[in-house]
């Protein structure tokens, strides 16, 4: 399927104006001009410094030009240093690039493969396995297409041959077993597993244990007792078990901890007071060697004060230099790390400068420069001339909050109007110092700059006001912006601010999630995603996999037909519904829900929602989910008790549409039915029922939501555009996604010129058109006529001028 990923016929034109020729785009790099790059050659000539390219420089770089430079290896493995930023730009291009999604997973680089819109991923059968194997996707990803591999005749853990001369043969592959990598592994579900029969069950079981594959709470089955022996087989999963395994025999998995990312907040003080209490294998901190501090690296950011206070100064200062240079951890922890030390090693600030203390190059380029001024030494020995010149790597050293305070005061009185752009994408961690106050005084008119101020996570109120000063210049969020914006401050956007998010922005998200913001802000979000999910519902799985960040804005409509998709609902999603949602479910409509995991409901019986909903059941009701649940009122009727989707219309119960013959028979009156009754009704059904003349006509009294349901259901029934476009009737042209209609030039010029397109519709397939000899209509725009020769541009403005086209204010 073919279609718009930038939503470029929408934003474009608001950044360049009509018939913008030339862009240069200037890139704050020190004083460095960075032109467009607008091919593969300079892509791939960018490779070296890609750490110093904003977004926008490859903004109109062509897709196929992405899709060419990434498939020479020693680019592939220089996008690494790329901004996020940059690396999302370049996967949505490597979307565009490709006709079909084999290709794209086979060349997506492993630099770029977290940065993959799941949904992009869906339908996971299309893909090859081989292909899917090799990339690291992250658990969302993998859950979006894991439930289509599961079902392959491949065995989990087996190891197949890599042999390049027979990757064509797909007959050989067909018949090989396939070795799963932790990275797909980690998309397992119980959905899934509910799919797998025992025998299979066991292989996946045995797959994820051997192969380390990072599981979420919801995923695994925890033992009672850890023995060192049960460490070694748990590897990676030993970092989801609680305070009280690490506090009764952690030093038997001591090992497996180092390799952890993070923790719990429970689990951080017990894996603190094991290491001082010098009962394990390194014994107590005061002994610790250079080679004990190797062994434990990975737990260094997690050693308090104390800890730090007693490993030998002369020991401890050495290493961390080592380990600074080399390591990849957030800033925020580092600072974090950096100030427990500077409280473990106290001492006094001098006034003013001491000679030995003045800031030069080499000191900014030192890995422990906060550890060398006070905040009195650090405002008094930092002059604005080396502030200015040297803010990249200043910015860049994990000061404490009162030494960033003190950069900051430099700063202010270095920019009293407030900082210029140059400075504001060079911040980083000085970020959190700032004030609205600050913030109000910037001008913020670009995504990269967004994105360079968001990226430093700043406090809600910070980041706030950065979004509304963003906003009041761009007044749109497309999904760039979106993504700058994130699951981190996705719930800090007020009404106005949401409704200038569209489906195509959601569509294309990499992993926003919004279960955690306010009900207002889910019940606004959740019909764009619903919208921007629709066509995925063929495949129950994958459309929950993508709708279920999401669900906290559903109405109880769409949960009862969620029920029977067997989506195996984990527990915290099903406890973050909409309240008065979930209220309306019946004990059925919840167990079907929930599937394999309806046993938690009398694990949190007693939480907020779940004891509510408990006391508003029947009691024989109840019973029938088998988990020993008691309301307490035996004789309360619930609000429902059918499966259908109901459609109360003058009293009447209409049961969903399934066949042609339905839809035929409803015709008549299809003003009275809701879209739900046609949720369930196979696309081929409409597709043959939209060639019935009388029954296209009757369409007009359709509601919009209907007649945008239909549209989708055609555009999964059609192998090809071109039927899609033939039958599509003109009651349902309006409803047709602009993005449906790229690349023109493959429909019949015929069946395009029959349709009564609306001008967004036109003008996506009008440039393709206008290349061909034909007369001219509406759609056309200044870079379409870019194209045209003198003749045919003057054959153009007399077809404009004689059919009347109505044309907008910038045409």
């Amino acid at each position: 399927m073919q279609r718009d990923p930038f939503g470029i016929m929408l934003w474009l034109p608001r950044i360049l104006g009509c018939c913008l020729i030339i862009v240069w785009t200037m890139a704050s790099t020190g004083s460095k001009a960075i032109q467009p790059i607008m091919n593969s050659q300079g892509l791939v000539a960018a490779g070296g410094s890609l750490a110093e390219y904003r977004m926008s420089t490859f903004l109109y770089l062509p897709p196929n030009s992405v899709m060419e430079a990434v498939k020479i290896r020693r680019f592939a493995k220089q996008l690494q240093a790329a901004s996020p930023m940059v690396k999302y730009l370049l996967v949505i291009k490597m979307v565009g690039a490709v006709g079909g999604k084999s290709d794209f997973v086979k060349y997506m680089p492993d630099a770029l493969a977290p940065y993959v819109p799941p949904y992009e991923l869906a339908f996971g059968s299309k893909f090859d396995t081989q292909d899917l194997n090799r990339k690291r996707w992250t658990s969302e990803q993998a859950a979006v297409f894991f439930d289509d591999l599961i079902r392959k005749d491949i065995n989990f853990n087996s190891v197949a041959p890599l042999n390049p001369t027979l990757s064509k043969h797909s007959a050989y592959w067909s018949s090989l077993d396939f070795s799963l990598t932790p990275f797909l592994l980690s998309g397992f579900t119980c959905a899934v597993a509910s799919s797998l029969s025992a025998e299979r069950f066991q292989q996946l079981a045995k797959a994820l244990k051997q192969k380390n594959a990072p599981l979420k709470e919801d995923q695994q089955i925890r033992d009672q007792q850890i023995s060192q022996k049960q460490a070694d087989s748990l590897g990676l999963l030993a970092c989801e078990l609680d305070s009280n395994y690490i506090k009764t025999s952690g030093k038997n998995f001591l090992k497996q901890l180092n390799q952890c990312h993070s923790f719990t907040q429970d689990q951080i003080p017990a894996i603190q007071a094991l290491l001082i209490s010098g009962k394990t294998s390194f014994g107590p901190p005061s002994k610790w060697t250079a080679s004990h501090l190797d062994d434990l690296e990975g737990l260094i950011t997690f050693f308090d004060q104390k800890i730090l206070s007693e490993i030998p100064k002369d020991i401890l200062i050495p290493w961390l230099k080592t380990f600074i240079q080399d390591t990849h951890l957030p800033r925020e922890k580092l600072v974090g790390l950096m100030e427990r030390l500077f409280r473990a090693y106290k001492r006094q600030g001098t006034s003013g400068c001491p000679a030995d203390k003045t800031v030069t190059e080499d000191v900014v380029k030192g890995l422990l420069m906060p550890l060398d001024y006070t905040p009195e030494e650090l405002y008094a020995c930092l002059t604005p001339a080396v502030l200015q010149k040297y803010l990249d790597l200043i910015s860049q050293q994990a000061f404490t909050t009162e030494q960033s305070m003190a950069v900051k005061e430099k700063l202010d009185e270095m920019y009293p109007g407030g900082y210029p752009e140059s400075v504001l994408h060079r911040l980083r961690g000085f970020l959190h110092e700032m004030t609205p106050e600050d913030v109000m005084k910037w001008k913020i008119t670009s995504v990269d700059i967004l994105y360079s101020l968001l990226a430093n996570q700043p406090p809600d109120i910070v980041a706030s006001t950065i979004i509304k000063k963003y906003m009041n210049s761009e007044q749109f969020l497309d999904s760039f912006s979106v993504f700058a914006i994130g699951t981190r401050y996705i719930c800090l956007l007020d009404a106005e601010q949401l409704s200038y998010i569209d489906e195509e922005s959601i569509q294309y998200s990499v992993s926003l999630d919004p279960s955690r913001c306010s009900q207002t802000t889910k019940d606004r979000l959740y019909p764009k995603a619903k919208n921007a999910f629709f066509h995925q519902q063929s495949d129950r799985a994958d459309y929950y996999n993508l709708i279920r960040p999401y669900l906290g804005g559903a109405p109880s409509e769409d949960l009862k037909i969620l029920h029977s998709y067997e989506i195996n609902m984990d527990i915290e999603t099903f406890m973050n519904l909409r309240k008065n949602s979930l209220m309306k479910l019946t004990p059925s409509e919840v167990k079907g829900l929930l599937g394999v995991n309806v046993q938690d409901l009398k694990k949190n019986q007693n939480k907020t929602p779940i004891k509510e909903w408990i006391q508003l059941q029947n009691q024989e009701e109840l019973d029938k989910i088998g988990v020993g649940l008691t309301s307490g009122n035996p004789g309360t009727q619930h609000l429902t008790t059918t499966n259908w989707t109901m459609a109360i219309i003058r009293s009447r119960t209409i049961q969903p549409i399934v066949t042609t013959q339905g839809l035929l028979a409803a015709g008549d009156s299809l003003a009275e039915y809701r879209m739900s009754v046609f949720l369930y009704v196979p696309p081929n059904e409409v597709l043959q029922a939209v060639k019935n003349q009388r029954f296209a006509q009757q369409l007009q009294a359709a509601s919009p939501m209907v007649k945008y349901l239909l549209v989708i259901k055609m555009i999964g029934a059609v192998g090809g555009k071109s039927d899609f476009v033939k039958y599509m009737p003109d009651a349902l042209v309006p409803y047709v996604p602009p993005y449906e209609l790229a690349f023109g030039y493959k429909f019949d010029t015929q069946d395009l010129n029959r349709k009564p397109w609306f001008s967004e519709q036109a003008a996506v397939v009008f440039d393709d058109l206008i290349k061909k000899n034909v007369d001219f209509s509406s759609g056309f725009t200044c870079a379409v006529a870019s194209y045209l020769n003198a003749e045919r541009f003057r054959q153009l403005a007399k077809a404009l001028k004689q059919k009347n086209v109505p044309l907008k204010e910038d045409q």
